[in-house]
């Protein structure tokens, strides 16, 4: 099978001065004037922001494109619609390209939302019928009422999200690129998105950058995860995901603690110490023990993060009742961890009686590991029955 997108030892490089760059462009000008190609080391001040990066991508597939910020996500979308050009390799594409979709979607914020519809159809060679269809099908699957016919300028970043899905997907391209599409809107919308990139996979090709990876693993056949324009994977999409959070783990970050020596403590899986990092296998029992020295009560929180993400999770001793008294010991059965498999850490917080904070330990990294279905951060296990 041909591939709608053959991208073939591509690097890019920038500088990081802005009067450099202007007179590095200028140079570069003139050496194109008199077909001279572009210089391939680097000079003063640039660096490299995609090297030697390499995929194809043929009718079907969706690959994700996962990196950090600063890891080249943007750079490469630019490469590959022509809005940059590659100081080395090659980009081919085949056939017709959807926008790249962000909050703006490229609309004019004074025109309303159907007159922004009627030019990008216009644009992209409809006319009579077809155009008129176009605009219906848009103004029916954004589903944002009265606004269609409001300027853009007045829209929320949810109602600009939809409008611009709408009418790029609306116009069934050979090659669609999805850049953070589906960071707002609610659950509804989203699901309908997703409905739509299922019916479009089909025939074309699609390249989705996103940092949900909630969306990654929903949508992704294949993913690539860059680090600072390096491709360091490129294959199963939940390999890259392992590799996106260990990327916003950083362990050796600088630490967040506060007065950890104020309290210590262990991990036990199944009884036994873990150590860190440890490894935890999804559902087993966590139970954690260790001593606090501060000389007045407190209340104890353990708090668990996914990482690269928030928190998920909070076991609360003032949920129970209990408080825990000046220089003592506890013991806390958190019972089963039922959690993605993936990267986490949990810190440990004490308050004073009127809310202050006392302590916050030093995090405590652990992996989870079992089968992968989706990447949801908690998968409780329930007791079902089918009839």
């Amino acid at each position: 099978m041909d591939s709608l997108i053959e991208v073939k030892g591509l690097w890019k490089k920038y500088s990081g001065n802005l009067k450099r760059s202007f007179r590095y462009a200028n140079q570069q000008l003139v050496r194109g004037i008199f077909g001279l190609p572009p210089p391939q080391d680097l000079r003063s001040t640039e660096f490299w922001a995609l090297q030697d990066v390499n995929f194809s991508l043929q009718r079907g597939e969706v690959l994700a494109v996962l990196g950090h910020n600063g890891a080249g996500k943007s750079t490469l979308l630019k490469c590959l619609t022509g809005s940059l050009r590659a100081d080395r390799g090659s980009v081919h594409l085949q056939g017709k390209v959807g926008h790249i979709i962000e909050m703006s979607s490229g609309f004019s914020p004074r025109m309303t939302g159907r007159d922004n519809v009627l030019i990008r159809g216009r644009l992209t060679g409809k006319s009579g019928r077809a155009l008129e269809n176009y605009v219906a099908a848009v103004e029916e699957f954004a589903d944002i009422g009265e606004f269609f016919e409001s300027p853009v300028q007045f829209y929320s970043s949810g109602m600009k999200s939809r409008l611009g899905f709408a009418a790029s997907s609306s116009i069934e391209p050979d090659i669609l690129v999805l850049d953070e599409v589906l960071a707002v809107g609610d659950l509804g919308f989203r699901m309908k998105c997703y409905s739509r990139i299922d019916e479009l996979r089909k025939k074309c090709a699609v390249i989705l950058v996103s940092h949900s990876m909630n969306q990654v693993s929903r949508m992704a056949s294949r993913a690539l995860y860059l680090n600072k324009g390096v491709v360091c994977f490129q294959g199963e999409p939940q390999q890259a995901i392992d590799l996106y959070h260990q990327g916003g783990a950083r362990p050796d970050h600088r630490s967040t603690s506060f007065k950890p020596e104020l309290i210590q403590f262990k991990v036990y899986c199944e009884g036994l110490p873990v150590g860190e990092p440890g490894t935890v296998v999804f559902g087993a029992h966590l139970r954690i023990e260790g001593t606090i020295r501060v000389d007045a009560p407190l209340t104890l929180s353990i708090i668990l993060h996914q990482a690269g993400a928030g928190a998920i999770v909070e076991w609360n001793s003032r949920r129970s009742g209990l408080h825990a008294r000046p220089f003592s010991a506890f013991s806390v059965e958190l019972g089963p961890q039922h959690l993605c498999p993936g990267n986490f850490h949990l810190s440990l917080l004490g308050f004073s009686e009127n809310g202050e904070q006392v302590f916050l330990s030093e995090p405590f990294h652990f992996k989870v590991v079992g089968d992968y279905f989706n990447n949801i951060s908690l998968q409780p296990v329930a007791k079902w029955v089918f009839e």
